[in-house]
């Protein structure tokens, strides 16, 4: 069968007439890995997914594209064999790189999200808040962790474009059940009203903001709260 296709034509000079089959399934496949992709990680960056669905469809839309294509032999002799050899290959290549690195890092930028907006003040034992250029400041009073918990309850997954710091800090929550969640936190400057929490995710550095963060931030006294 292999033998029979056309292996001249490069797969950029393919007559789209003659290769709808495959580029139908290819759309469609990407379309549709979009929207599950979506139905999982509803709150991560949508151009993330719309990568990440497109590489994965279109690997998964090949396989019954090209089956279409070449179950009638008249279509095989026009059919281009670079084509479907460099699709599957490089869609192929994509789509692993998508569900061993991407995938795995919406679970964990969904995972955190989730994490911050379901804190409570009986979670939360003290925060450590160290501003650049200010001393740390433990928070233990009751008023100032409930504060920020009802703050956090707002928070969502944050994608800046090429948005520099107005202020930068660490925070550190140390949960009742002695565990700690670190982020290195600032404040991004076209959002002056809300602190940005950094995280490492499983792939890259990811953030959520938390509105009116700055609010509770100007709350805390200038020394150790108790």
């Amino acid at each position: 069968m292999l033998r029979d296709l056309d292996w001249r034509t490069s797969p950029i000079r393919i007559n789209i007439g003659d290769h709808w089959r495959l580029l139908l399934c290819i759309v469609v496949g990407a379309a549709v890995s979009t929207l599950i992709w979506h139905v999982f990680f509803p709150h991560t960056d949508w151009f993330t997914k719309l990568c990440t669905g497109g590489v994965t469809g279109a690997a998964a839309g090949m396989l019954p594209g090209t089956w279409w294509q070449l179950r009638n032999a008249k279509r095989r002799a026009i059919t281009s064999g670079c084509f479907i050899v460099m699709g599957i290959s490089a869609w192929g290549l994509l789509a692993g790189a998508a569900v061993f690195l991407e995938i795995p890092d919406l679970r964990a930028q969904e995972t955190e999200r989730a994490r911050v907006r379901s804190l409570t003040a009986a979670d939360i034992s003290s925060i450590l808040v160290k501003v650049d250029g200010q001393d740390s400041r433990r928070i233990r009073g009751k008023d100032l962790i409930a504060s920020f918990v009802a703050h956090s309850k707002q928070a969502e997954l944050f994608y800046p474009s090429h948005e520099l710091s107005v202020v930068e800090m660490q925070l550190t929550i140390y949960r009742s059940d002695g565990t700690l969640l670190y982020y290195d936190g600032r404040v991004p400057e076209r959002h002056p009203d809300s602190i940005a929490l950094g995280f490492h995710g499983y792939f890259v550095q990811s953030e959520i903001i938390v509105p009116g963060g700055v609010e509770w931030l100007e709350s805390l006294p200038e020394q150790n709260a108790g």
